[in-house]
């Protein structure tokens, strides 16, 4: 059913609903994952992922009330929730909000995705839905869409890349448990998107956006290629240029400083325990997470865990902790956004 022919409740219902991603939006990029954890701001954070959104028999009456259909189960986890939403909206605003809950909450909320499995399927339907939409638009004397619908289609590639990005972060295994059965569809999502992308009925003025967009795609079906190969069934003849190209400099060998950049960035990133085989994370274990004092990168969720990183068997902590507290000395304010890599690589540079 088109939203526009939902009636006015169902109109105000999407500006309430607008209101609320964006104010979440600007609640969530302003508080750090660690604070969160620790409980900094207990007043102002949910103890679960239950808590997070109108969720469950919340989701349900509240739908139900504007007669769109029967929920009366409900979701049953916060992201099948979203999913829930988007598809009422008809659109991935909602849904992006999934790459915020796994900056915040990661390790809560990466199982649940694993799980469920309906971030990945949603991401595919939807991301080959509007590159539909926008080829079936009319085109204009100079063989273009509107900027209407060119500028619908931009967002809402943003929005759904926006998961597409956070799911990059999660680790090779779960990857692989996250795409099984769907990575070969997935991959023909990203090449049909960069297809769509590139086309010239995109006018000019989004090409920014567009090449952002199409190397994130390309990152993508890389990771995939790489992470669970046997589910790819495209012959290396017949895949993309821009993929191809993506593949070769992923598998070029980087240099040092970027290398060093990149692992400590992303160590810095997520927010698991760094002692071997240990689960619990930031928000498990609460205010005992801290970072090591002398490389001020890797974290542990107990004393017990720190002294068993520092003389593992086969990578013991104390072996490399001197040397990233060296590295972090000279580029450690750079590490916090991945656009400050340039910046990182000429502090070590000046350094040596």
């Amino acid at each position: 059913m088109p939203w526009a022919d939902l009636g006015i409740k169902s109109t105000l219902l999407g500006v309430v609903v607008e209101y609320f991603v964006n104010f979440f939006e600007d609640a969530v990029t302003k508080v750090k994952p660690f604070s969160v954890a620790k409980g900094r701001h207990p007043e102002i954070w949910p103890s679960t992922p239950k808590d997070l959104i109108p969720y469950g028999a919340q989701t349900a009456q509240l739908i139900n009330y504007f007669s769109l259909t029967d929920l009366s189960k409900g979701p049953e986890t916060m992201v099948e929730s979203l999913v829930t939403w988007s598809y009422f909206m008809q659109s991935a605003r909602v849904f992006s909000l999934v790459r915020l809950f796994m900056h915040i909450c990661g390790p809560v909320i990466v199982p649940a995705i694993v799980a469920s499995r309906c971030a990945p399927k949603y991401m595919i339907e939807h991301g080959l839905e509007i590159c539909s939409d926008i080829s079936s638009k009319a085109l204009d004397a100079n063989g273009e869409v509107d900027d209407i619908a060119a500028g619908t289609f931009v967002a809402e590639l943003a929005y759904t890349l926006s998961v597409t990005n956070s799911l990059l972060t999660i680790p090779p295994v779960l990857n692989r448990d996250l795409h099984s059965g769907i990575a070969n569809d997935a991959f023909k999502f990203a090449t049909q998107a960069i297809l769509t992308a590139e086309s010239s009925a995109i006018p000019q003025a989004y090409d920014s956006d567009i090449k952002a967009s199409i190397k994130l795609l390309a990152i993508y079906a890389t990771v995939l290629c790489t992470t669970i190969p046997e589910q790819m069934t495209v012959p290396k003849a017949r895949i993309h240029p821009v993929i191809l190209a993506e593949m070769d400099r992923i598998t070029a060998p980087s240099p040092p400083a970027e290398l060093a950049c990149g692992m400590m960035r992303h160590a810095r990133t997520i927010q698991f325990c760094f002692a071997p085989g240990c689960p619990e994370s930031a928000q498990t274990s609460g205010r005992v997470y801290m970072r090591c004092s002398g490389c001020r990168v890797v974290a542990y969720c107990s004393k017990e865990c720190q002294a068993h990183a520092w003389t593992d068997k086969h990578l013991p902590h104390r072996n490399i902790c001197k040397k990233m507290k060296q590295v972090y000395d000279i580029g450690g304010n750079y590490l916090h956004r991945e656009e400050d890599q340039d910046k990182f690589v000429r502090e070590m540079r000046k350094a040596t």
